[in-house]
Formats: structure tokens, sequence, C-alpha cells
């Protein structure tokens, strides 16, 4: 705890308080302590001094343990919340925990604070930590579908056994199919004939060897010909180990208008 802690004690007993207050500084804890002990000073609490870690009693005259860790599960949800009391009883304490505290004190074991204060703060930023790679990770997915939305080329990724697991909005429009109509599929099962053979030979290949592949073929027949540069790649998981195979197939037509020579002088269907 290198930091100076924003501690907010909800205590009507001044000398309970300070209690807590002299085993945290005997720990060596540095921090800035708020005391309040009814629900209006609790709230504005919250707002404006933003605590680190609530210590609140469970009974008091004018405000209750159980209130103040109802506000701060709303108000503040990351925040760890001990109950310090010597009235909460274990059946009341298991309840507390069930609704959100994250560990109870009884203040004839004071010293105990010390440990669950440490614990808590622990597990707090492992939440965070967890919190902030989830946000991370939802921002990177976010990020890809949008690319993958606009991307001009067709992409696609399908399993070691050809079968479809993603298909972007390129592909959709190209092919006059929906994802939800092809994932599961083949692309023997998806694509023309003569379509699927140049995509199957070229999955084959990168399964079989784990390095990417690149051909040009054609789809359709006289005026309505079109030239694919076709971009084959391995996708592997975090140990390394190739469990896809992602495609991305570009349109060369009009660099290649008359046939395949201007973009590849060996033919369709051949490696580049």
């Amino acid at each position: 705890m290198s930091y100076n802690l924003k501690v907010l004690i909800v205590e009507d007993q001044p000398a309970d308080a300070e209690l807590v207050q002299y085993e945290m500084r005997r720990a060596g804890i540095e921090f800035t302590a708020r005391c309040v002990e009814t629900q209006e000073s609790f709230q504005q609490a919250l707002a404006d001094f933003q605590p680190d870690l609530i210590l609140s009693d469970f009974t008091m005259p004018s405000f209750d343990g159980v209130t103040a860790l109802g506000l701060a599960r709303a108000l503040t949800p990351d925040t760890p919340f001990i109950f310090v009391s010597g009235t909460i009883g274990e059946d009341r304490a298991l309840d507390a925990l069930k609704s959100g505290a994250t560990d109870y004190v009884l203040k004839d074991r004071p010293k105990r604070v010390i440990s669950a204060i440490q614990r808590a703060l622990i597990e707090a930023k492992e939440h965070a930590a967890r919190r902030d790679s989830q946000q991370a990770l939802e921002a990177s997915e976010k990020r890809l579908r949008s690319f993958m939305r606009h991307m001009p080329a067709q992409a696609a990724i399908l399993d070691l056994q050809g079968r479809y697991e993603f298909v972007n909005e390129s592909w959709e429009r190209a092919t006059g199919k929906t994802a939800p109509e092809v994932l599961g599929s083949t692309c023997e099962e998806v694509l023309p004939p003569a379509n699927a053979a140049s995509v199957g030979a070229s999955l084959c290949e990168v399964a079989e060897t784990g390095r990417p592949v690149s051909r040009i073929f054609q789809s359709g027949e006289g005026v309505s010909a079109r030239w694919w540069c076709l971009h084959c790649f391995p996708v592997p998981d975090a140990q390394g180990n190739v469990v896809s195979i992602g495609t991305v197939a570009l349109d060369v037509t009009e660099r290649g208008r008359g046939g395949p020579d201007p973009v590849d002088s060996r033919g369709p269907g051949r490696a580049l």
C-alpha cells in the first residue's frame, strides 16, 4: 500500500473509529480518513471524498450498515466494503456478504481489520485489472468488427475441416448468402464448384504446411467473369497451434481485364 488510502468510516462512536485508525497506523498504512454517521453525510462522502475503502458499523441510531452497503453498491460498486461491528452476528454477516460486503470484522478483534483490509484491496485491484482487461478486449473486438464490416475485400474464417466460422459483410454481399445461412457449412456446400475447388485446395495447403497461400482464380464466365486474388493464412490459438484458416479475396478484375496475365502470368489456380 504505497499510496495514500482514502478510507470512509461509517461509525457513530468516535472511540471505535479511532481504534480502527490506530490499528491501521500501527500497521504502517498511509491513509486519509473521513468519519460519517448519517445517510446524508455518507452519500456526500461517496460523491466528493471518493473513498478507496469503506469501513462501516452495522447498527447506528440514525443510520444502519445494510443501507450503507446498498448505497455503496449502487453508487460505487467497485469500492471494498468491510463491516466492523460488535452486533452483526454470524447470520447477518453471511447475509451481508451475499449482498455484496467484502468482509466483516468483530470490534473485539480490531487487529483482524488489517488483514481484512489487505485482502479486500488485493481483491479490488485484481477485479479492476480484470475489468480493464475485459474493457480493452471489448474495445478491440469493436474495432475489429468495424474494420471487418467496412473492409471492401471478402473475408472469412474456416475451421480445419473447411467449415465457415465467420464471414464479413462484403462476403455476404458478393455471394448473396448471409452468415446464419453458411456458418457451419463447408466451402463445397456454399460456393459454386469451380470456386470451391480453388478455395478448398488453398485451405488444404495451409492446413498441411501452416504457411500462407495466395492464388488467382476466376468466377463466372464471359462478360460476367471476375478475377480474384485469394489469400489464405493460418490462424493460431494462444499456444501457437493452427486452429482456423483465414481467407481474404480481393477483386482484381479491373487490374487484369482480358485475362489473368497482367496479375499472374502462370494462370488461374496457380500459387503466387
